[in-house]
């Protein structure tokens, strides 16, 4: 039977990666025209709901020791690789935009490596 913190975290789990996939695809049709996308939603609501469920999820497997697949260091290496360039591409984006093109490209870098982090679980 299921417990309440397994039910959690399944559900965390699962706004995590449809967050990500639907903040992946906004981006890239407001790259693709700008304002397609940003004159309707707030975009940056969407990456903070993405990054809050991952650390939930992250957080409540650990707790519930749920049985975890063997992680080696290739994982790691090809999911920094990965981060990074996503912040570069980000940084990119938003360039010119002082502050905010550093913040952007840091949290979307995050954001990519806990993705990478939550599905190889």
């Amino acid at each position: 039977m299921i417990t309440a913190k397994q039910l959690i975290l399944k559900i965390t789990k699962d706004i995590f990666i449809i967050s990500f996939v639907t903040f992946v695809v906004f981006f890239l049709l407001e790259s693709l025209e700008r304002g397609f996308v940003t004159n309707y939603i707030n975009v940056n609501v969407l990456l903070v709901i993405c990054f809050l469920s991952g650390l939930i999820s992250i957080i409540l497997r650990d707790r519930l020791e749920v049985e975890q697949t063997k992680v080696d260091w290739k994982f790691y290496v090809l999911a920094s690789l990965v981060s990074l360039f996503g912040m570069v591409i980000i940084s990119l984006y938003w360039q010119g935009r002082d502050w905010v093109s550093w913040v952007a490209s840091v949290v979307g870098g995050i954001v990519i490596f806990l993705v990478q982090w939550v599905i190889s679980k």
